[in-house]
């Protein structure tokens, strides 16, 4: 045991022999020796108390050795080193049983000579060590009550763990490769029932003229479900034969390209079903005939691929680095993973440019801002009142929407309260309004959608009389804005000496953090 630390700690000092024990309570020599055959990060950069030992010499142990033990025991863990062997840091630190430490030793050198960290350890012959009598009777002394383990065994030991350790992991394996087989049967059998019960009546019913939708719509609907369904079919058949492994490394170079296309069409794919049933009465009674929905199989692909990586992350723990199949399997867990981050980037961006878009339809008026700009993002939108200046008993209601880098604030329109006059400049963004008229629009319309002819022939309308419309007021840019009063009711808003207080019923809390994030981050851009 001596000789192989003196192998692995090349130009550390070790005591003599007969004093090991005790030289290895402080736990210095045994992070040393975890440092040297574990190399992940946390291992190789963790701290060493004491590294030289000089405080331990000086003034004895002290608790932050037990820092290094614990290192040792994370080393040995890392590599898989089975904890059946290990020792309790009491039993090191406080010597209650340093012999199961030196077999814990000598385990770890058979297991990890088998796995090639270290060199083996150097077999003892009566040439090549001594030791005094006075020796051998104390070290007889120490050992007179303590029950010995076999160290002559130690070798079998290990490799009976590493047997059942290796049977666990095939067993593991062939469990997840099964999960995966079925998981994929079951995903295809989704695709095809896609294929059979939706896309190939509805596309029969448009070649015969009895169109149920218009092919535009249905290959926006069903986007490249044939290239996935394609893709799955082909792995099918080496899972069958026990060739998972083999399967998944043929299928993860077309992933990202596949998935991550599908990812976005799907929200595409799901507005256009919508869109169709809302005027087409015979595509909506064939969906509703049907014992499952066209949109829960749509969305199947999409929830694959976390699955694929789920899956693709237990398979992989099922192996040892040594596996030849190792590095690749590595390999397509790191290409899923970041096929799934890129789906969920995708999605989030086409939810924040939907976001973005539903605010532009609705938001109009003089300057209002072009708001689909790259990197902008929409944090917040919600109605708050704001507080009068003359009268702070008053509150006027104002629709606020936040996004990264500016504040826009409008009111709701209500053809009650605006006329002509007072929207001249509100309606020159939105259609055709006189510059010459200073007549009123009537009181009491209702309809503003509805055009309505002035006596100089011009015409005032609503750009979307089906939806909750917002004039605009006025934007900001958020590094320009000073947020302050956050403790109060109402939380106040300074830009260029000009202060305003807003009040939110509902979400007052939550319009502060938003603001506060969100204006820190701008300034520190800027």
């Amino acid at each position: 045991q001596y000789r192989w630390l003196e192998v692995c700690l090349p130009g550390s000092p070790l005591p003599p022999a007969d004093e090991l024990e005790g030289f290895l309570r402080p736990g210095v020599t045994l992070a040393h020796l975890g440092q040297s055959f574990d190399r992940t990060e946390t291992t190789a950069k963790a701290k060493i108390f004491d590294p030289d030992m000089d405080l331990f010499l000086q003034e004895g142990l002290k608790f932050q050795h037990t820092d290094n033990i614990n290192l040792w025991f994370d080393a040995m863990i890392n590599v898989g080193f089975p904890k059946v062997f290990m020792p309790d840091t009491n039993d090191i630190y406080e010597a209650k049983n340093l012999p199961k430490l030196i077999y814990c030793l000598h385990a770890l050198s058979f297991y990890l000579e088998k796995t090639g960290l270290t060199p083996s350890i150097i077999p003892l012959t009566a040439n090549s060590i001594s030791f005094t009598d006075q020796q051998k009777d104390q070290m007889h002394k120490v050992l007179a009550d303590i029950s010995m383990p076999e160290f002559a065994k130690a070798n079998t030991a290990v490799e009976e763990e590493l047997l059942a350790s290796t049977m666990k992991k095939m067993e593991k394996r062939k469990q997840i490769e099964n999960e995966i087989l079925t998981t994929e049967k079951t995903y295809f059998d989704g695709l095809k029932r896609l294929h059979e019960n939706f896309e190939k009546p509805m596309r029969e019913a448009d070649a015969k003229r009895n169109t149920m939708i218009p092919t535009a719509a249905s290959d926006k609907i069903f986007s490249n479900t044939k290239m996935i369904r394609s893709t799955s079919e082909a792995i099918l058949p080496k899972m069958e034969q026990g060739q998972t492994t083999e399967a998944i490394l043929f299928l993860y170079p077309f992933i990202r390209d596949l998935y991550t296309d599908y990812a976005v069409a799907y929200r595409e794919s799901a507005a256009e079903i919508e869109k169709q049933k809302a005027v087409r009465e015979g595509f909506d009674a064939f969906l509703k005939r049907q014992p499952e929905t066209l949109e829960s199989l749509l969305l199947t692909p999409v929830q694959r691929v976390p699955r694929y990586l789920l899956l693709l992350v237990n398979l992989l723990s099922s192996y040892d680095e040594q596996d030849p199949d190792y590095a690749s399997l590595k390999k397509a867990v790191k290409v899923i993973s970041s096929v799934a981050d890129e789906m969920n980037e995708k999605i989030r961006e086409y939810e924040n440019f939907q976001a973005i878009e539903d605010v532009r339809v609705r938001l109009w008026g003089t300057g209002t801002p072009a708001l689909h700009t790259p990197g902008r993002v929409l944090i917040r939108v919600g109605d708050l009142n704001k507080q009068l200046h003359k009268d702070p008993t008053q509150k006027h209601p104002r629709r606020l929407f936040l996004f990264n880098d500016i504040l826009i604030y409008a009111v709701a329109f209500d053809d009650k309260n605006y006329t002509a006059s007072a929207t001249k400049g509100v309606m020159d963004a939105a259609s055709v309004v006189a510059e010459k008229t200073h007549k009123y629009v009537p009181k009491g319309l209702r309809d503003f959608g509805r055009k309505i002819k002035e006596s100089a022939g011009e015409v005032l309308y609503n750009p979307n009389p089906n939806l909750t419309t917002y004039v605009f007021k006025s934007s900001v840019r958020l590094d320009k804005l000073e947020l302050s009063d956050t403790d109060h009711q109402f939380f106040k808003l300074s830009h260029e000496g000009k202060d305003y207080r807003f009040e939110s019923v509902d979400n007052h809390a939550a319009w502060i953090a938003d603001l506060d994030v969100a204006i820190r981050a701008a300034k520190k851009k800027h």
